[in-house]
């Protein structure tokens, strides 16, 4: 009866967690205040019995609390999934405007990067067209938030709200561009052909500028390879290339000449591009340069090919400072191959009876070997997950009916623990590694053990080798003099000057594999350690058993990991191990709004 007393239960969090519960008893005056305020609590902490006690005729799902917010409101900036559906189930205005900002609750939830509150609201039927005090849509606060799933999950659902401008003029994709860095979430406008050349009232700044300004190269170079005018003007007469230094704007134009090239140029300016030729230069010049100190050894003395190639190693280490390492994809590819025939070419032709043939049958042998797995390695397909022919189709899907979170926007298909997006090789691999430039190709798990025997047996060839060259040096330098030895063994004289720095590379590269493999961990997981290191702010939770950071492993467990790989092809135990994602009760201002 009105003006009753009423008891109600309320149930709150205490700092350990625990749920306290308390009785509150008001009188009408203030008893309104009292259970909205209780509600609003419970919908910020999840407290679903609570909010639906409260709801069955104390407080109503539409009743504004005293700063003008919904309950909706509260549940969906906290991600409570199970309290957004019940107060749609007690009838619950979906688009119920509140807050300072004049928001709905889905502006709430895409401000606070809520996917699942998103998506919960989406799904039932959310205006995502409802615009703010400011003008903006739920897109503009995704885009400045960054949250690239909740970004593309509206652009693919939504194609009506892409260019979309708040009261400034601004697009979802202007925001993006001023609160981003990077290629990401702009790649994602570009994907779904959002308008690029908006601009906005106060400056007359296109995205462009904003990127150009901020000297952003990857959000250039995409808007401009997308169809982005570099040429449009801002209200003072500036265009974004008149915002770029000139070292920024040739990096530009070069990434912008090649890319037009290798996706719409011919097969003849595809052939006589400046990157094919550089592609070119690199997987010749180790052939070059063994077939030219080979020339020029017979031809003049052994002093002249030593200062040659010293010269020659200078000039090209020097050029590769000066140039981006993907330019020079294939010559650590090409060196191993050059190199390789070299080395046994120069053991079947130059050892002339120095050593016996059962030792150079051994050693080529181990040579063979060698080359065999290396070809294994280029040859076969490094795990690529393959691209879908309709990816708008399967991302909605994806996310509505099978709960993905994890996706690749480049590739634009979902991304699982183990899966990484390679940028050399513009590829999404499972259970990815590492980018090896030797063979220019990804490690992955199912290819590891293939890599692993490549690494053993470079070098175990080497070491043989080196050996083999200083018993055949000294044995020609005893019988015939150091002279006479460099007049007619001179190539072996410089093959072993270049062949020890190979035993300490490829020993390097081989412990460092197995020390790895033994601790059960990838590389990639290595450097993303590193990276959560450099930023002390950002933590991460794993799973204790399979985190070799948090243990010492025995001798006996590293022994057994490594045999594993190498006898049965598996990684560690062959268990399958899945990344753990952190959940929290919090409790969120709404400050902004």
């Amino acid at each position: 009866m009105p003006g009753r007393l009423s008891t109600i239960e309320e149930k709150t969090e205490t700092s350990t967690g625990a749920i306290s519960t308390t009785s509150n008893t008001t009188n009408s005056g203030a008893e309104m205040d009292s259970k909205m305020h209780q509600a609003v609590r419970a919908c910020q902490i999840g407290e679903i019995q609570t909010v639906r006690f409260l709801l069955n005729g104390h407080v109503s799902a539409n009743e504004f609390d005293h700063e003008g917010c919904g309950l909706l409101h509260w549940a969906a900036i906290n991600n409570k999934l199970d309290i957004i559906q019940l107060l749609l189930s007690h009838r619950a205005d979906i688009n119920l405007i509140g807050g300072n900002m004049k928001s709905t609750p889905l502006h709430w939830a895409c401000y606070n990067s809520q996917f699942g509150a998103v998506m919960a609201l989406v799904k039932n039927g959310a205006d995502p067209t409802i615009k703010n005090i400011n003008g903006e849509t739920p897109l503009h606060l995704a885009a400045c938030t960054g949250n690239f799933i909740i970004i593309a999950y509206l652009l693919v659902k939504f194609d009506n709200i892409k260019d979309t401008r708040d009261n400034l003029g601004r697009s979802a994709l202007m925001m993006a561009a001023d609160k981003s860095f990077g290629l990401f979430p702009i790649r994602i406008f570009t994907k779904v052909d959002a308008y690029l050349d908006f601009t906005d009232d106060e400056k007359g700044n296109t995205a462009l500028h904003i990127l150009a300004a901020r000297q952003n190269l990857k959000g250039v170079v995409e808007l401009i390879c997308s169809g982005a005018d570099d040429t449009k003007t801002d209200n003072n007469g500036v265009s974004a290339r008149d915002l770029m230094d000139n070292k920024f704007r040739n990096l530009v134009d070069k990434q912008v000449t090649a890319r037009n090239i290798c996706e719409l140029g011919t097969i003849c300016e595809k052939v006589t591009s400046r990157w094919f030729l550089g592609q070119f230069f690199t997987a010749t010049i180790s052939g070059v340069m063994i077939g030219a100190a080979t020339g020029l050894y017979f031809l003049t003395n052994f002093w002249v090919v030593l200062g040659g190639l010293a010269l020659t190693a200078l000039l090209l280490f020097i050029l590769v400072q000066r140039r981006q390492m993907d330019q020079f994809g294939c010559l650590p590819v090409t060196y191993i191959f050059w190199m390789g025939i070299a080395e046994f070419a120069l053991l079947i032709f130059n050892s002339n009876g120095l050593v016996h043939w059962s030792v150079l049958i051994f050693v080529c042998s181990i040579w063979v070997i060698s080359a065999s797995f290396y070809w294994i390695l280029i040859l076969t397909n490094p795990g690529v997950l393959p691209r879908s022919t309709t990816p708008f189709k399967d991302f909605i899907k994806d996310l509505e009916e099978k709960q993905i979170d994890r996706y690749c926007f480049t590739c634009w298909i979902p991304k699982t623990s183990s899966s990484h997006h390679c940028s050399q090789c513009d590829k999404c691999v499972d259970g990815f590694d590492h980018h090896c430039p030797w063979i220019h190709k990804c490690v992955y798990r199912k290819n590891l053990r293939a890599f692993v025997f490549f690494c053993l047996t470079i070098f175990m060839f080497h070491v043989f080798y080196v050996l083999l060259l200083l018993y055949m040096i000294g044995a020609s330098m005893n019988a015939s003099g150091f002279e006479q030895t460099l007049n007619d063994h001179g190539l072996m004289v410089i093959s072993l000057i270049l062949a020890i720095p190979h035993v300490f590379g490829a020993g390097a590269i081989t412990c460092t594999q197995f020390s790895q493999i033994s601790r059960h961990v990838s590389t990639i997981e290595i450097i993303r350690k590193q990276r959560l290191q450099r930023n002390s702010s950002e933590k991460t939770i794993t799973s204790p058993e399979h985190n070799p950071w948090e243990y010492k492993q025995s001798v006996k467990t590293r022994i057994r990991n490594v045999c594993n790989l190498l006898a049965f092809d598996k990684f560690g135990d062959g268990e399958e191990i899945d990344e753990g994602h952190g959940s929290s009760s919090f409790e969120t201002s709404s400050s902004y709004f």
